[in-house]
């Protein structure tokens, strides 16, 4: 019901914080820190004269009525996505400056490529697994693709093998790639039992 606030437009927003203030129909006694903390940091506290104080961030920070009403991102989705394949690129926390610039160079020339190829009308890439499970369906016969179970099935043994490879890379992170890492430890762990 707090959450719910975010969604509500600019005009009644005030109306929505009297809804969650109300003794009867609002929040829970223990959730009433919650709803103060939202009054005072977005909302603004109500004066004896009837105003509001100026909130420490302005209510259109909080409020995605409008971004959801014209389909825009109600969340920085992107830039978290950014800065991980830069920060994939760096390996590393703290780069000099012109590391930064040949990373960020980098990453500028991989998304120009990715954009030319999408304005082509090229898809993009498939995860590896989608991959698989696409050449699963196409080698099946007709019979088959309708056999919703085979195809569960396949889909979990995807699953299987993606966790079977990713405990495989930490034990070769962990004991580097030695001979005494063999593929056979997974199988007797996870696949036999």
């Amino acid at each position: 019901m707090i959450v719910a606030v975010a969604f509500v437009p600019i005009t009644a927003v005030d109306d929505a914080l009297d809804v969650l203030n109300d003794p009867q129909k609002g929040v829970l006694p223990e959730l009433q820190p919650v709803v103060d903390w939202l009054e005072d940091n977005y909302i603004g506290r109500l004066n004896r004269n009837g105003s509001r104080r100026r909130p420490i961030f302005p209510v259109a920070m909080l409020n995605m009525y409008d971004r959801t009403i014209n389909g825009l991102d109600r969340t920085n989705g992107n830039a978290e996505a950014a800065h991980r394949r830069l920060q994939s690129v760096l390996q590393m926390d703290h780069p000099s400056i012109w590391t930064l610039i040949c990373s960020l160079r980098q990453v500028q020339k991989e998304r120009d490529i990715l954009y030319e190829q999408m304005m082509a009308g090229h898809a993009p890439t498939a995860k590896w697994w989608q991959r698989v499970l696409s050449q699963i369906a196409g080698a099946a016969d007709a019979d088959c693709l309708n056999n919703k179970r085979l195809l569960l099935f396949c889909y979990s043994c995807v699953n299987l093998l993606r966790f079977l490879l990713q405990e495989y890379y930490k034990k070769i992170r962990r004991y580097g790639n030695r001979k005494g890492c063999p593929v056979s430890f997974l199988t007797e762990r996870y696949v036999l039992n």
